[in-house]
């Protein structure tokens, strides 16, 4: 019984992370790919095309975010302890980014700087926050002109 709840809850992450795997006119923003990262992340798990996809992401991976939560759900900081690993995994590899707009983080930023205003309360999520601005800006200074 093990064995089948386990192979259905593969099947489910597969599911769940297979929708809007790149940017097409159906799932412009990677609503798809987002909300599969988003569940399997919540679950503890790794699946390997959903990392490539979000790598594949940059800018439209805070856009999809923005459209997946309300400003109440932004003002969780278990809301923003999901958030932040799909923002690094978006700028993980820039490099790989498909959409030339989406290699700098305009909305990231903004997303970020939002963030870091609503979790004024908590000064240890402030400060990853923080790290991961720095860890995006320093992923897209390093992309040569020819790649951005």
């Amino acid at each position: 019984m093990r064995a089948i709840a386990g192979l259905l809850g593969v099947f489910l992450i597969f599911a769940a992370s297979a929708g809007g795997q790149s940017p097409d006119d159906s799932d412009p923003y990677s609503i798809g790919v987002v909300r599969g990262a988003l569940s399997t992340h919540s679950m503890g798990a790794r699946v390997s095309h959903v990392e490539k996809n979000i790598a594949r992401c940059g800018d439209r991976a805070s856009i999809a975010l923005i459209k997946i939560y309300s400003d109440a759900d932004l003002s969780n900081p278990a809301t923003v302890q999901q958030i932040l690993p799909i923002i690094r995994g978006a700028f993980s590899q820039p490099q790989f980014i498909t959409t030339e707009a989406d290699k700098q983080p305009n909305v990231t930023i903004l997303l970020l700087n939002y963030l870091r205003q609503k979790m004024v309360s908590d000064p240890k999520l402030q400060e990853e926050i923080v790290q991961t601005k720095e860890f995006v800006n320093k992923a897209v200074s390093g992309l040569s002109k020819e790649q951005k």
